[in-house]
């Protein structure tokens, strides 16, 4: 009984150890997801606001450049094509850069059509010809009405020599070209990256080797993101479930642009994460399983061992019983012994006798007798004996 209560124990304890490791490593694993998640937004948002840097100041020069001289006269038609064909030149992200008037036709720039399009109704628009300091204008995913595609614009006001409105210089980048930029960042199967507007419509979003096209402008997003957005609308870390727009369960880190209003999200698929994580548990199971299959085999080859040793015990003194035969154990370091019931019955031994070396009274033989004495003249055997 004792010995299957120190197998138990013993099964126990080595279960809890396990589970603790496990939990350990299942907690180190969420813990570097989160931190590669993180430091990937925070590359994503550096390379992002150095992109959006680099077209403001062409913008900016672009808008300094033509101010009070689309109407003037001081540059020709084709003088101006020619600027902004050397500015989209060192722009090799952008798209186009086009120039309205101040009526909202689009009058220069890139696959321009005649008759004019007008974009006097989109809000890029209207936001900078009445508001002088809007500064630059960043628009969530617009559909062109030129040749129906998805962009990412970005617009500066320009201004007449009396400061009046004279017009919009934009930058445009094709979604599909933000995408590709996406696919730039070294994620695995299922893990995804994200550009959002400053609405949290989506820009562009690209899921590693997997078909998850998401329309720009969608503002669904997770729970969880809603939640840490609340907490902190700057950064955070969050674990997405199923209420994400594919429903396929990441650690998201995100952060939002302090220069230009913009979020990024990184998302590391759970069930990706967790893969290493699951081959250890597993293999500790392995372990476990072992351990406890051997720790049962060695009982029960012990428990044969006892078994088997009582039965011979029992076969033993039966044949005492019936050669009315007895015998006795002598501990040859203490001089202690102890002796059958048959000996005791046949020497009239009582329970109360002293059972230790100078009391033992055997018939033996002079050379049993002897040996024995030899042996327990042995030292730490002083005074011990046979007589």
């Amino acid at each position: 009984m004792l010995l299957y209560s120190g197998m138990t124990l013993a099964i126990i304890i080595m279960v809890f150890i396990v589970l603790f490791a496990l939990i350990k490593m299942r907690q180190m694993t969420d813990e570097r997801t989160a931190i590669t998640t993180e430091n990937m937004a925070k590359s994503m948002e550096q390379t992002y606001d150095g992109l959006i840097d680099t077209i403001d100041i062409a913008l900016l020069t672009t808008a300094d450049e033509l101010s009070g001289q689309i109407h003037s006269g001081d540059m020709s038609s084709q003088s101006i094509e020619q600027y902004l064909v050397r500015q989209k030149s060192r722009l090799p992200s952008i798209a186009f850069i086009r120039v309205t008037d101040e009526h909202g036709n689009i009058v220069y720039g890139q696959d321009i059509l005649n008759p004019h399009v007008n974009v006097s109704d989109r809000e890029h628009f209207k936001t900078l010809k009445n508001n002088a300091n809007a500064g630059l204008y960043i628009s969530s995913p617009l559909f062109l009405r030129t040749n129906n595609k998805w962009v990412w614009l970005f617009a500066r006001r320009i201004n007449k020599p009396d400061g009046s409105f004279d017009g919009t210089v934009t930058a445009s980048i094709y979604v599909d070209k933000l995408d590709e930029m996406l696919t730039k960042t070294t994620l695995n199967t299922g893990d995804v990256a994200t550009l959002r507007d400053a609405q949290l419509g989506v820009i562009a979003r690209h899921v590693f080797n997997l078909n998850k096209p998401v329309i720009p402008g969608n503002k669904k997003i997770a729970q969880p993101f809603a939640d840490a957005l609340r907490a902190n609308p700057q950064l955070g870390t969050y674990i997405s479930g199923g209420t994400s727009i594919d429903a396929i369960s990441r650690t998201q880190s995100y952060r939002r642009s302090a220069k230009y209003g913009y979020y990024v999200n990184v998302g590391i698929s759970r069930e990706a994460a967790l893969e290493v994580w699951h081959k250890q548990a597993w293999t500790l199971a392995g372990l476990v399983a072992a351990f406890i299959l051997a720790t049962l085999a060695f009982a029960r080859l012990i428990t044969s061992a006892w078994h088997n040793q009582e039965k011979s015990m029992v076969t033993l003194t039966e044949a005492q019983e019936i050669a009315n035969l007895g015998n006795y154990t002598i501990d040859l370091k203490t001089g202690h012994w102890t002796s059958s019931t048959t000996l005791d019955r046949i020497l009239g031994i009582t329970p109360d006798y002293p059972h230790d070396a100078q009391r033992i009274r055997l018939d033996c033989d002079r050379e049993a007798s002897h040996n024995l004495n030899r042996l327990l003249d042995k030292p730490g055997m002083a005074g011990a004996g046979v007589a």
